[in-house]
């Protein structure tokens, strides 16, 4: 399946070298355009607001403002973007709580390149029920 577009992305995690790693991780892929990272959920709205990105990969747990409230915040001022979570470990009620302004797509940090879901489904719209698994290491 082919993507009509590029596919903009900003990576929103609060350690540099996990958003290193994605973003040599993603580099592989030829229809997305890294618009940005952020290391805050602060810097992470101003920066939505700025570069309109397709879809936001966001850490779950962050200092001060956290992925859930990022993400409740993107989804209020850009309902257009699509936020997948990333969380080092499976946390139910974390990882459900994004669920009230619209489902999540969740995925482990612990994730072998091969196994990152292909670019193309990332704007597939989320079903409206919440589907969390426990993350695969």
């Amino acid at each position: 399946m082919s993507v009509a577009h590029t596919i903009r992305v900003l990576i929103v995690d609060d350690h540099e070298i996990i958003r290193t790693g994605i973003t040599y991780s993603l580099s592989a892929y030829h229809d997305l355009e890294l618009v940005g990272e952020a290391n805050s959920g602060q810097e992470a709205l101003r920066l939505c607001s700025e570069t309109q990105p397709d879809v936001v990969l966001m850490d779950m747990l962050m200092p001060g403002m956290d992925g859930v409230q990022t993400t409740e915040a993107i989804r209020k001022e850009h309902p257009q973007v699509q936020v997948l979570a990333l969380t080092s470990f499976y946390d139910r009620d974390l990882c459900s709580r994004p669920c009230r302004p619209g489902p999540p797509v969740t995925w482990s940090k612990v994730f072998q390149p091969a196994n990152l879901p292909r670019p193309s489904g990332w704007l597939t719209p989320v079903r409206p029920s919440c589907r969390q698994r426990r993350p695969r290491c």
